[in-house]
Order: structure tokens, then C-alpha cells, then sequence
């Protein structure tokens, strides 16, 4: 099982409406909720979410909810300081990153003929890949890339972790055999 923070944050992820703490602990199943409650102050001192008393989508109660920094909204928390500290390369690693996510999911989505779920029943990107190679439809080999490549993925956009060019280079390399098997002829599964 993935670690509270990342759990939350994939959470997150999915509900760019926002969502309260009582909520986000039932959604990332991590208790009790004042861990929940923890985790995202510190996310939000980093810069990571932002915390806004309003209505929350899912218990329609006024409390403190919680949302994800997108691209959008970074902008103004993206310091000239961090540019010139990670460099040209591996400041874009973070957006190059997220790129390969949406594309694999993308591939999740030509694959998997489950609908998608209400608000509330999402899958995570790690269960719904889980479920993906249990049912068959991703290989073992190229899952664990796939989670490779998120685990990175997460890395940088949540941790502002910096990639040097060899980790990038290797993460390209992962990439290419993630669209080397989805570029292969293989019997589609109805």
C-alpha cells in the first residue's frame, strides 16, 4: 500500500473540486483523520495544496477542504530561486513527467472496460494499474515500469525532487519500452 501522503495526494489528484479532511480520509483510507489533517498543513506550508474553508463536494458541509496546486496556480509559488538551483534540464523533468502520467492513462483507458466510477469510487492510478495486470491487460514487466515512472513522476511534482540528465536519460528509457509494448500488434481484449 502506498505511504499516507502519496495515498492523499492521488486523492487530491482526483478531486480538483477539493474535499474536507473527514472526506479525504474516507477516500485515501488514512486514519484517523487528524493524520489527514497533519499531512495536509504540511502540504500546504510546502506549497503543494492549498487549504480554503468552503463547501465540500462530498458531505456538502462547510469545512476546510483541501486542494491540489495545479500547473495553473504554481506559477505564482515557482520561485526564480528554484529555476536557476535545478537547472534548465531537470526543471522541465516535473512537466515531462506528468506528460508520460496522462499518456498512461490514457492507455489505461483503451484498455479497461470498466466505466468509469462515481465521485467517491475512483480507483488510484497505483490500484487501477494493480487491477489492470491482475486482469491481464498490462504485463507484469511493463507495470513495474509504469510504476517506476509515477513513482518518479510523484517525486517531482510532489517533493520537487531534482533529476539529474542520467536519471532523465533512464527515464526516457523506461518510456520507450512502455510505448514499445503499446505500439506492438496484440490481440484487444473486448
Amino acid at each position: 500500500m502506498l505511504p499516507s501522503k502519496e495515498r492523499i495526494l492521488e486523492v487530491l489528484e482526483n478531486t480538483p473540486e477539493g474535499i474536507c479532511d473527514d472526506c479525504l480520509s474516507e477516500q485515501s483510507q488514512v486514519y484517523p483523520r487528524q493524520q489527514v489533517n497533519a499531512i495536509c498543513r504540511n502540504l500546504c506550508d510546502t506549497g503543494k495544496i492549498k487549504r480554503e474553508k468552503v463547501t465540500c463536494p462530498l458531505c456538502h458541509k462547510l469545512k476546510t477542504s483541501n486542494f491540489l496546486i495545479t500547473k495553473e496556480t504554481a506559477a505564482s509559488f515557482i520561485g526564480v530561486e528554484r529555476a536557476v538551483r535545478e537547472g534548465a534540464v531537470a526543471y522541465g523533468a516535473a512537466e515531462r513527467l506528468d506528460s508520460m502520467r496522462r499518456e498512461i492513462i490514457r492507455i489505461f483507458n483503451e484498455v479497461d472496460s470498466v466505466r468509469i466510477p462515481r465521485v467517491g469510487d475512483r480507483e488510484t492510478f497505483s490500484e487501477r494499474l494493480s487491477r489492470l495486470q491482475n486482469e491481464g491487460k498490462i504485463p507484469s514487466t511493463v507495470s513495474g515500469v509504469i510504476r517506476l515512472l509515477n513513482t518518479f513522476r510523484n517525486l517531482a511534482v510532489y517533493e520537487s525532487c531534482v533529476l539529474g540528465s542520467d536519471e532523465l536519460a533512464f527515464l526516457e528509457d523506461a518510456w520507450k519500452l512502455v510505448k514499445g509494448w503499446w505500439g506492438k500488434p496484440r490481440i484487444r481484449q473486448e
